[in-house]
């Protein structure tokens, strides 16, 4: 069996394992079925594989949560015609605003893209040789830009997502770090804003054992009664219910 042959073998192997898991069996039965039907084949590698159709569906979710995909369409990683080209995980077309400045939607031509979707427990995420040539010759066959969205798996259940532009990066490799969640287009095509509490800012929880409205309560201390947020000479006070809603949301 050729490489390509075995690539897509065990990815679909592991659409049918991860549609077993997904089901809601329990582990040992999941454990059960995957011996029964691949009792000769790498589990690492195919629990690895799973691993990344999971990434995958979270991708496209956030994509949709964000709103500013208006198509993200997952592509058959099966060549009809055999070529020596890896086909990308998703073609998709994204029109993001720009809300820091103003501009809706509707003032977006659209962006078109294949995107290639990864993941990495370490620090950050290398590819090169022919895998990356061959991914960007598929792009390049359709005049599209080739996109990486790498997350991070060191943050858990937090999804730290990279979105970096991989056709325009000249060489026979690319390396994305977390330091491309700023440097990348990660907050382009979503329309991301964040905000960044002022250095030296310090927030002070007023806490009463006496005060019998609902709020946020701490077992030795009592109900919030009042939120201070304290910057240089500068404060600003919540209290009652306004100091639970601001305390939640920094």
């Amino acid at each position: 069996m050729d490489k390509a042959a075995y690539e897509y073998k065990k990815v679909e192997s592991a659409k049918i394992l991860k549609a077993v898991r997904d089901s809601g069996v329990s582990e040992e039965d999941y454990r059960r079925v995957k011996k029964i039907l691949y009792p000769h084949t790498d589990s690492d590698a195919i629990e690895r594989t799973i691993k990344g159709l999971s990434e995958e569906d979270e991708f496209a979710l956030i994509c949709r949560l964000m709103g500013t995909a208006t198509h993200l369409v997952a592509l058959e990683q099966r060549s009809i015609i055999p070529g020596d080209y890896i086909i990308p995980d998703f073609l998709a077309r994204l029109q993001p605003g720009c809300s820091v400045c103003g501009f809706g939607r509707e003032d977006s031509s659209g962006f078109e893209c294949l995107i290639e979707v990864k993941s990495t427990s370490k620090d950050r995420f290398q590819i090169g040789g022919s895998r990356l040539r061959r991914l960007r010759d598929f792009a390049a066959t359709f005049d599209l830009p080739l996109l990486f969205a790498v997350r991070f798996l060191r943050f858990e259940s937090n999804a730290v997502w990279v979105i970096v532009d991989a056709s325009r990066q000249g060489g026979t490799s690319i390396k994305i770090t977390i330091q491309d969640l700023i440097a990348g287009v990660r907050h382009i095509l979503w329309d991301e804003v964040w905000y960044m509490v002022l250095p030296n800012t310090y927030f002070v929880s007023v806490f009463d054992s006496t005060y019998n409205e609902p709020g946020v309560t701490h077992q030795d201390y009592g109900t919030l009664r009042e939120l201070q947020i304290v910057s240089g000479d500068k404060a600003v006070s919540f209290t009652g219910a306004e100091a639970t809603v601001y305390s939640a949301f920094f």
